[in-house]
């Protein structure tokens, strides 16, 4: 699936190769940019060449069936080594491969023989549909591409990575991928906009929910929904227009302030046995952290000086990166306003300063407390809206904002 993928998203005109080698009724292919027809045969795949157009490790190879200027090459352990690939009860493998001038800047593919094999032998993953559906969706400025991978088996990852990227990908602030769950009645993974998988996003379960229960893939029951993640089963109360959730009150856990489950490195702060105002080093600055995790690993700093003035792009990553922390972590500025009112900037680990986030917004809200500076309803004012945080007489922490469906689209892979 990943090789496919890499391939299509390249030239659509590779794929249609690949589909006449599994049909071999249909099996010569006149590539762009090449002018030669190749016969093909249900034994190969395809790799697209490196981005930036220069000749590499995969890069520029295409197809030479005439042998003029080609030379010949091993590249077993080349093949094996891209993410999702398969080939080891393929057989040997050669590549012709050759790369002129007039290449620069063109989408050439690369015909792989895979002699000996035949198709039945090929991974299930190369079989598998090379389009992805998916939602647009946003609270309080926060977006996610919600996707149902349920019975999908790939590099969602590197998909996360792809998608979200601005002006090049739908733009996002990552992945929330839906799959079956034995403990819940569905799993909600999250990826980052880097490709890193996070344990707990509080908008994201919000737009998450919304989408799962708008295509009827899980319905509340009682009222409630229970989604698995990777910070633990969370209950999702949504707020329902018609058939359709608008909004959603989270239960996002008990904040833990214990510095060996955030995690931080309890070597190198001695014996204490909570992170309050703990004075570091970052780009230069002093910062006073409180530390916690709810969910997902989070560092606070409560300030004086206006979060609108403080420079967080330039030091959120000197924080997020810090080594205090072995697993990163998120990072949030607040100025409190009143008791029931504080404004925060957020910096995300794994995808910078974003306009929200329900996890952060909780940590916001649950480090003011902590401090004794708020009461047990918290609206926290972010750069996309408002959140309301709350906590009941166990200490459980309650996240409540929108969720909105932007627009949906089909990934072209």
């Amino acid at each position: 699936m990943e090789i496919e993928r890499r391939v299509n998203r390249h030239d659509s005109s590779l794929f249609r190769a690949i589909h006449n080698a599994k049909y071999p009724s249909q099996n010569t292919w006149t590539g762009e940019g090449v002018g030669t027809d190749l016969p093909l045969t249900p034994t190969f795949i395809f790799v697209s060449p490196k981005e930036g157009g220069q000749v590499g490790e995969h890069g520029w190879l295409m197809p030479s069936p005439r042998g003029e200027g080609a030379s010949r090459q091993r590249t077993t352990a080349d093949i094996r080594s891209l993410p999702g690939s398969s080939i080891e009860s393929l057989g040997s493998t050669d590549v012709r491969h050759r790369a002129r001038p007039d290449h620069i800047g063109k989408t050439i593919g690369c015909q792989i023989q895979l002699r000996g094999a035949s198709q039945s032998t090929y991974p299930a993953k190369l079989r598998e549909a090379v389009t992805v559906e998916f939602a647009k969706l946003q609270g309080a400025g926060n977006d996610y591409i919600a996707i149902d991978g349920r019975g999908i088996d790939r590099d969602w990852g590197a998909l996360s990575k792809e998608m979200s990227r601005l002006a090049f990908g739908v733009g996002s602030d990552g992945v929330v991928l839906v799959q079956e769950s034995d403990v819940a009645q569905v799993r909600m993974r999250v990826y980052n906009p880097d490709g890193s998988e996070a344990e707990m996003s509080g908008n994201g379960i919000r737009l998450f929910s919304k989408f799962v229960i708008d295509r009827k893939i899980a319905l509340p029951e009682s009222d409630t929904l229970t989604v698995e993640t990777g910070g633990g089963v969370r209950t999702v109360w949504p707020i329902m227009e018609g058939d359709k959730m608008v909004a959603a009150r989270v239960a996002m856990g008990v904040p833990t302030f214990t510095p060996a489950e955030i995690p931080v490195d309890t070597a190198l702060i001695g014996d204490l046995d909570i992170i309050k105002n703990y004075p570091i080093q970052a780009a230069g600055r002093e910062l006073k952290i409180t530390c916690l995790a709810i969910g997902n690993p989070h560092a606070v700093v409560i300030m004086d000086e206006p979060v609108g003035d403080f420079p967080l792009v330039e030091i959120g990553p000197s924080v997020e990166n810090h080594k205090l922390f072995p697993n990163r972590i998120n990072f949030e500025i607040v100025n409190v306003i009143d008791r029931s009112e504080i404004r925060a900037r957020i910096f995300e680990r794994g995808a910078g300063e974003t306009l929200s986030s329900g996890t952060g917004s909780t940590a916001a809200a649950s480090a003011a407390r902590a401090h004794g500076l708020v009461d047990d309803a918290v609206d926290v004012i972010v750069d996309g809206g408002v959140l309301r945080i709350s906590w009941d007489e166990t200490g459980e922490a309650f996240l409540e904002g929108p969720a909105v469906e932007v627009f949906t689209g089909v990934w072209p892979d």
